[in-house]
């Protein structure tokens, strides 16, 4: 249980870090959430999930989500510091190479 929770956090830091500077709306996360092999339910990513977990990737990795109030869309504040390398850079481009390879079957 607690591994998938972990996946699920880096999979929600890194559809957003993907998103760059434009952000990802709630709704755009939704739609990346209800075909992510993490959701085994094919359920919705509920707002109040979404900011609990946001709240959780704040305290674990020391990863600002915030939200720009006039499109709505939610960014990584500190992108600059996960661009520069460190535990938090090596933890995404973890995910997302087993994601790439749990995806393509590679």
């Amino acid at each position: 249980m607690a591994a998938n929770l972990f996946n699920r956090y880096i999979w929600l830091v890194d559809n957003i870090y993907r998103a760059g500077s434009r952000g990802i709306t709630l709704d755009e996360i939704n739609r990346r959430w209800e075909r992510s092999q993490y959701n085994d339910d094919r359920s919705a990513y509920p707002e109040r999930t979404f900011h609990r977990h946001k709240n959780a990737i704040k305290e674990m990795f020391d990863i600002d989500i915030v939200c720009d109030k006039r499109t709505k869309a939610y960014m990584i504040e500190n992108a600059d510091d996960i661009e520069r390398g460190g535990v938090r850079s090596w933890l995404l481009n973890t995910f997302a190479m087993n994601n790439l390879i749990n995806t393509t079957g590679v």
